[in-house]
């Protein structure tokens, strides 16, 4: 019936797996939960993470390299015993004790081959060091089903239900890039799949310090402007690429004050209150400085 699949990454998923785990069991339908570590180098992490294998239905595996997370699914779809995975990150929690049930329950009622349950933050504002994921995730990730009905083909594989054959035919990102969810949401739009968005989300824990979700999302920038070249993203799929060609003709008047106040934007969005106007304004120059170089 279903492979629930977790990659991790110095990150502890016992409490995760156990949650679904108990989840699972109640719908008396046939199961597996597998856990592949891409390559901690805590080995605390490491041995907490072994006590997986002691459920039944449950496989822990170590990878000696850390190879990104788009290896790292495809080396657990590889695994998977079952027509159906679910992938999530290993830093969330369902948000209702109904969640593995309702996936079951879309399964046996829907023909979707792409099923997305969406994303929540905890309401409670986190430490300063951490504001701007948390102001991100809160107003760009948290939509509801029908938002994200809005714009079909974009998924985030923190909480993807997807059709195992299909899965192994689009995950064709081999290189660690961030940003990798991209290319797979323009595959799954060239390929026109039936994709349901559904009310199912998992909470985000894991929020990183605003300093390495600053340096994680220029790097996207970056990998988006790879994927371009390499022809695995067209140059109108993200809003970032369509700001760019709409505004392609003032983009030089755009540049030069960014550059300008670049010192300040950066002190802005590592500050108690970020703004996601100036976060969208400086990736939009990155991406510019990158079209321009070329």
């Amino acid at each position: 019936m279903i492979s629930i699949l977790i990659p991790t990454y110095n990150y502890t998923v016992t409490k995760l797996v156990k949650t679904l785990y108990n989840q699972a069991i109640k719908q008396k339908v046939p199961f597996e939960i597998i856990v592949l570590d891409d390559g901690s180098s805590n080995e605390d992490i490491h041995a907490e993470n072994k006590e997986i294998n002691k459920l039944e239905q449950c496989h822990y595996f170590e990878s000696t390299k850390n190879k990104g997370r788009s290896l790292a699914r495809g080396y657990l779809a590889e695994k998977a015993s079952y027509d159906w995975l679910l992938f999530l990150d290993a830093d969330v929690m369902p948000k209702d004790e109904r969640f593995i049930e309702n996936y079951i329950q879309h399964i046996q009622t829907s023909t979707s081959e792409v099923v997305s349950g969406g994303i929540v933050y905890d309401k409670s504002k986190p430490s300063k060091e951490k504001m701007l994921r948390w102001e991100y995730g809160r107003k760009r990730e948290a939509k509801s089903a029908i938002l994200r009905s809005k714009t079909p083909y974009f998924i985030v594989t923190g909480n993807l239900l997807i059709k195992k054959e299909i899965f192994q035919k689009i995950n064709t990102v081999t290189d660690n890039l961030y940003g990798e969810d991209l290319v797979l949401s323009q595959h799954i739009k060239d390929k026109k799949l039936s994709v349901s968005h559904i009310e199912n989300p998992v909470v985000h824990l894991g929020l990183e310090s605003s300093t390495e979700f600053l340096k994680k999302s220029l790097q996207a920038v970056e990998n988006i402007y790879i994927f371009e070249k390499n022809n695995e993203l067209t140059q109108d799929f993200t809003k970032l690429q369509q700001t760019y060609v709409t505004y392609k003709p003032v983009m030089p008047v755009l540049t030069f004050f960014t550059k300008a106040t670049k010192t300040f934007i950066i002190k802005n969005l590592l500050s108690q209150k970020p703004s996601l106007f100036l976060f969208d304004i400086y990736k939009l120059y990155q991406y510019t400085t990158l079209k321009r170089n070329a």
